[in-house]
């Protein structure tokens, strides 16, 4: 059974994936005209850089001060609470079109608040279909 992929191992498939995809853009566009605007887009130049940056910072405390540094990819892609940020990741891991497009909505009809919006992404693209696109066949580190 392969290991659980890491944090580190996430970042390391992300370095070079897409920056700006175009349903991610349209949800952060959504999302400011609906009076939720994606922030994130003021602290970081796209949500690749936003996944960088959070993963850099998970092998230790971080900036929340995580009492458990040994969390796996899975575990971080459950616990954000930034819509964009998870429906960047199934964009541009290779999820169907159809199903980023629902995930899109999905988000777009929760409850206006950015945990729920995540949520509601990770219940049409869940880890286990974001795992498969990116594979997970790094050696341990």
């Amino acid at each position: 059974m392969p290991r659980a992929m890491s944090p580190s191992q996430l970042r390391k498939k992300i370095l070079n994936l897409p920056e700006r995809p175009p349903i991610t853009i349209e949800l952060g566009v959504a999302l400011t005209k609906r009076g939720t605007p994606d922030t994130s887009f003021e602290r970081y130049s796209s949500q690749r850089e936003h996944w960088l940056r959070w993963l850099r910072e998970y092998d230790g405390p971080g900036y929340y001060g995580r009492k458990d540094s040994q969390r796996t990819a899975e575990f971080v892609y459950n616990h954000i609470n930034c819509p964009p940020m998870a429906l960047w990741l199934g964009e541009v891991s290779g999820i169907d079109r159809a199903t980023i497009i629902r995930a899109k909505n999905a988000a777009l009809h929760a409850k206006p608040t950015f945990p729920s919006g995540a949520a509601a992404v990770r219940k049409v693209i869940p880890w286990s279909s974001i795992e498969a696109k990116l594979g997970n066949n790094d050696s341990a580190e």
